[in-house]
């Protein structure tokens, strides 16, 4: 046989009622505290992305100074500029055939750099990486722990 409790009262209608408006009042809590947070993010993603923006634009701005400033330098080192500069500043143009040169002894020239060619990079036989990084941690752990050698061995 199976028994059946019952209650001897019922709760009071009030206590139902602050029940629910208890937890009415968490939901409405809880969506407030949520919507604050979604706000907070948005409002923070905005600045942010307003920033980039403002940042942007600024980098802008300067590549087309620099732009500006580039070609003002290389209009004004130009050749027909500079031979305007040479005549105001008092030099001469002179016939290429009466120039005089003098050969002076044990001079050289000017020396080149030398410029490494690709088969050199190419050929070249030191290792990209060094050993160190290419063994895995059981032929480390192998080597130095379970195997020390008598001499002691000081890593790369």
């Amino acid at each position: 046989m199976k028994k059946t409790v019952k209650q001897a009262y019922k709760q009071a209608p009030w206590r139902i009622q602050i029940q629910r408006f208890g937890f009415i009042a968490l939901a409405l809590v809880g969506g407030t505290i949520i919507a604050f947070l979604y706000l907070n993010i948005s409002a923070q993603s905005a600045t942010a992305g307003i920033k980039i923006q403002q940042l942007e634009s600024k980098r802008a701005n300067l590549e087309n100074e620099n732009a500006s400033l580039l070609t003002e330098w290389a209009r004004l080192t130009s050749a027909i500029e500079m031979e305007k500069r040479a005549l105001a500043s008092g030099y001469q143009l002179i016939d290429p055939e009466d120039v005089i040169y003098i050969v002076v002894e044990g001079y050289t020239g000017k020396e080149l750099p030398e410029i490494e060619t690709v088969s050199s990079v190419i050929g070249s036989t030191s290792p990209i990486i060094k050993p160190s990084y290419t063994q895995s941690l059981w032929e480390w752990f192998y080597e130095y722990i379970l195997i020390p050698d008598s001499n002691l061995k000081v890593l790369p």
